[in-house]
Parts: C-alpha cells; sequence; structure tokens
C-alpha cells in the first residue's frame, strides 16, 4: 500500500505566495538582472537573480513543509529525494523578461502530478498559475486551471495535451496550445492556424 499524497490545494497554494514573495522585491529591480552563479539552467536558459532567488525558495520551503516530495524546476530538472512519489512542476518566475523589465506579464506556475516513469500532462491533479512559454512546465498548470473552468484545450493541431510528456524542458518536449471559451470559438481558431500554415508552407 502506498503512502497517501501529501500535496493538497492549498499547499501548492501556500508554496505560490512564498515564490512570489521572495520574487517581488527583484521584480524590475536592477539587481533581479544579475547573472547567478553558473547563469545556465537545468533546460539551457539563462539564470537571473531573481530566478535564482526564487529557486533558493523553492528549496527552502520543499525542505522545511513536503521534504518527500519531488520537483521539477526549469532551473534544476527534476530533483527527486528517495521513495518520492509525487511531484511539482514549478516555474518560480513564468515570464522571466518581463519580470526584469518590471511588467505585470509574469506569474508563479505549479502543478502537482504522481511521479512516476512517463508522467504526462493529463496526470496531473492540482494547478495554478499562467501560460506564458510553451515548455510543459509553462503550461501544465495553466492547462489543467482552464480546463476545469470549462476551456477547450489542445495543440494547434486540435490533439489533447494529455499525453504530452510532463518531465522535461528540451526541444522534443515543446508544444503549441490553444485554448478557447467552447467548442465553436476553439475549432474557428485551429482552423485560422492551420490556414495561416499553409499560406507558410506554400510561400
Amino acid at each position: 500500500m502506498t503512502d497517501p499524497p501529501t500535496l493538497g490545494a492549498e499547499l501548492v497554494r501556500e508554496l505560490a505566495l512564498e515564490l512570489r514573495a521572495a520574487a517581488l522585491p527583484m521584480h524590475g529591480a536592477h539587481a533581479g538582472r544579475e547573472l547567478a552563479d553558473g547563469s545556465r539552467a537545468a533546460s539551457g536558459d539563462v539564470t537571473f537573480a531573481i530566478d535564482e532567488r526564487a529557486e533558493r525558495a523553492l528549496e527552502t520551503f520543499l525542505a522545511e513543509r513536503a521534504p518527500a516530495v519531488a520537483y521539477y524546476s526549469e532551473d534544476r530538472g527534476l530533483v527527486a529525494p528517495e521513495g518520492a512519489q509525487e511531484v511539482l512542476v514549478v516555474d518560480p518566475v513564468d515570464g522571466t523578461r518581463p519580470a526584469l523589465a518590471g511588467l505585470e506579464s509574469c506569474c508563479v506556475s505549479i502543478a502537482a502530478a504522481p511521479l512516476a516513469d512517463g508522467v504526462r500532462m493529463g496526470d496531473v491533479r492540482i494547478g495554478c498559475g499562467s501560460v506564458l512559454n510553451n515548455s510543459p512546465y509553462d503550461l501544465a498548470a495553466a492547462a489543467l486551471c482552464a480546463t476545469e473552468a470549462g476551456a477547450v484545450v489542445t495543440d494547434a493541431r486540435g490533439d489533447p495535451l494529455d499525453d504530452r510528456p510532463l518531465l522535461g524542458s528540451g526541444p522534443d518536449f515543446q508544444m503549441s496550445i490553444v485554448a478557447s471559451a467552447n467548442a465553436t470559438l476553439h475549432q474557428r481558431i485551429l482552423d485560422a492556424v492551420a490556414a495561416g500554415l499553409r499560406r507558410l508552407t506554400e510561400a
């Protein structure tokens, strides 16, 4: 028998607020633009001081509140304690460059899923966040939130995201996304995207 899940929506929300509090003092601040030591994330992106500060807050929070939980972040990749059964997919500063510029188009993005080989987007069971990018750590939380709110969510071909791999950030993990309020609007958007792609390939 496996242990019951230790992750709940309230813990995910508290973590999001903790990461927001850690990053907020560097929002739009010159200090946040400094390159972190090493300055390259597991995903290959540049790591700025604002990212590093949020990552440290993530590590501290989980060490104190949920030490048996694994996490996957843009900067650290997969960090899994021995025996971990659950994973948080976290982008502590989703939209780093807008945050560095002091813009509001950034957020904390967190999704929770079971930790298993081949875990997929459809396995996400808790999420909060916003879509700014096309890696699983950016989309997992937002796709679940949108779906639970009644939106139609697929990739640009109309295929569901549920079977897409969850833990990764390389080229093979990138995906398109279309989210719409209803099926009629969704199909119109898909048709427009398909027509645009045809024009590009025929040019």
